[in-house]
Parts: structure tokens; C-alpha cells; sequence
């Protein structure tokens, strides 16, 4: 009965502890990724109005066109200074 007991207790506190290391893992995982998808997305919408700027840059020279270029350069500028893609500079250098 004794031998039952503690067997029975071990295996117990083995699945307890699987199902926790399952739950923390998960939760570490999520937020890794969440963290990244952040700064891809951010990664994303500063190329996305550089090549806007670009974009007009081909059209035409004039001046409305040059308002709307410095208006996609300050936006990219802006997105690029986000703290997630600060945070991918300082680890690369």
C-alpha cells in the first residue's frame, strides 16, 4: 500500500509539473513573438513610406510633390525611431 502511495503521488507530481512547464513555455513563447511581430510590423511601415517617398520622387519634382515626399520621410523617420527597432539597432551593433 505504501509503494502504491508514493507511486501514485509521483506520478502526480510529474504531470503537474509537465503541465506547468507547458504553460510557462507557451507564455514565454507568445510573448517572444509578440515582441517581434511588433517590430517587423514597424519594420514594414518605415519601408513602406520610404518607397512611397520614392515612389513620388519618380512622378514629379514639383512642389506638391515635394511636400508629400518630406511628409513620407518624416513619417518613415518616425517609425524607424520606434522602441523596437531601437531595441534590434543596440543588439546588432
Amino acid at each position: 500500500m505504501n509503494r502504491k502511495n508514493i507511486f501514485l503521488q509521483g506520478i502526480i507530481l510529474i504531470a503537474i509539473t509537465m503541465v506547468a512547464n507547458v504553460i510557462l513555455a507557451n507564455r514565454i513563447f507568445s510573448e517572444r513573438i509578440e515582441k517581434i511581430s511588433n517590430a517587423q510590423s514597424s519594420l514594414v511601415r518605415s519601408i513602406d513610406h520610404v518607397f512611397t517617398a520614392l515612389t513620388y520622387m519618380e512622378k514629379n519634382s514639383s512642389q506638391e510633390f515635394s511636400e508629400k515626399i518630406k511628409e513620407e520621410l518624416d513619417q518613415a523617420r518616425e517609425t524607424l525611431r520606434s522602441p523596437e527597432l531601437l531595441k534590434i539597432r543596440r543588439e546588432a551593433l
